[in-house]
């Protein structure tokens, strides 16, 4: 399953729409908005974000490869919430965060910090996947950092774009062609993801 941002037609009024025939829209809150020049999500780091569904076949402890393009408007301090899914106030959640501009691969409150940072006004390609006993974090279709984790429990059915936290900063630039799997993505198949580019459109996965 996965939404898909990389298109015109995929933003219908207040609706992100996901693509992938699963149903999982998305709602745009606060300032987000789309913008059709750069076709990508924007945040102004205020209030906003995009609220969305995901499968309850992701509950629990389930493999996942959340994939999106990231262009920063500022290089934010403390730690920002770019993509959530999940309960964080119950440590039952994982996403990608940025921390001073360090790219953060969080699950269950536990952290897998690479060592790569953002640029401002620089579009960047960003995957994390997971399957029991291994995490990983990518940026531009190369490895950042791994480690051994097998205690994720993820416990709600909903995702946000942008945050939307009252305790941390909400990420302030735009975000594209976010996808989310129910699957680890192999290196292979990320540097399929990141090859394809922002614009691209689709990579089929058969098991």
């Amino acid at each position: 399953v996965h939404y898909d941002t990389t298109v015109d037609s995929v933003v219908s009024g207040s609706t992100v729409v996901d693509i992938s025939g699963e149903g999982n829209n998305g709602t745009f809150n606060g300032n987000a908005s789309y913008s059709s020049t750069d076709r990508a999500l924007t945040f102004d780091g205020t209030g906003d974000y995009v609220r969305g569904a995901i499968p309850s076949s992701l509950s629990g402890n389930h493999p996942y490869t959340f994939s999106l393009w990231i262009k920063p408007d500022a290089i934010q301090s403390g730690y920002i919430a770019v993509f959530e899914m999940g309960n964080r106030t119950s440590n039952q959640s994982c996403g990608l965060y940025l921390n001073g501009g360090t790219i953060v691969h969080v699950a269950l409150a536990n952290n897998l910090i690479s060592t790569t940072s953002v640029v401002v006004n620089q579009w960047i390609h960003i995957v994390g996947t997971y399957t029991s006993g291994s995490r990983k974090i990518y940026a531009d279709g190369v490895l950042l950092a791994t480690d051994t984790y097998s205690s994720l429990n993820i416990g709600a059915t909903e995702m946000t774009l942008g945050a939307n936290n009252d305790d941390l900063e909400e990420f302030d630039g735009s975000i594209s062609n976010f996808k989310l799997y129910d699957v680890a993505l192999t290196a292979e198949e990320v540097a399929m993801e990141y090859a394809l580019g922002r614009t691209g459109k689709s990579l089929n996965l058969t098991d």
